[in-house]
């Protein structure tokens, strides 16, 4: 494509001019860095009513990456992630980021037939999934996913707070 007639700039404002794109070749961890460095008692998100910090999802996207080093897997990898919109989400997908790891996002309304495909032609060597989705569709295409090398199972609950809790003290 010839970018030399820059079309999209009929659209601008006037003065407006282009983003250098040098400016922008970087990393995704890179470009925050500075956000957890500067604001680590900060909101960075919160859930059901629990508050994370900058620090703590520093703090948890580093274990994760350090899992997936840990397990072999390294730059250029891929990681799918079969979440909702649950705190381990970002979690995992920030830790995959810094290892070097591409991140391919797996609807957890996929069929299994669906996640299988998905899979398979990322050449995922990580899934993160439910546990639910795990025992109900993973398990059943396993042996479809030789490229799979780690699965990492989440809970709903893993974030909640007590009162929200599926659990009891024996009572």
């Amino acid at each position: 494509m010839n970018y030399e007639s820059k079309f999209w700039k009929k659209s601008y404002d006037a003065g407006l001019e282009d983003i250098d794109p040098k400016m922008w070749e970087t990393t995704y961890t890179d470009a925050v860095k500075r956000t957890f460095k500067e604001f680590p008692d900060k909101s960075a998100f919160t859930f059901m009513g629990v508050e994370v910090t900058f620090a703590e999802l520093d703090k948890y996207a580093n274990r994760f990456a350090n899992m997936l080093i840990t397990c072999g897997l390294r730059k250029g990898d891929a990681v799918g992630i079969n979440l909702p919109n649950i705190p381990e989400y970002m979690i995992a997908w920030i830790g995959a980021l810094r290892v070097g790891c591409a991140v391919s996002g797996v609807s957890p309304l996929l069929s299994a037939q669906e996640m299988e495909h998905q899979l398979k032609d990322s050449r995922a060597k990580c899934l993160v999934t439910l546990d639910a989705i795990f025992a109900a569709r993973v398990t059943g295409i396993a042996s479809a996913l030789p490229d799979i090398k780690v699965v990492v199972a989440a809970g709903v609950g893993g974030f909640l707070p007590a009162k929200y809790s599926f659990r009891t003290n024996g009572d």
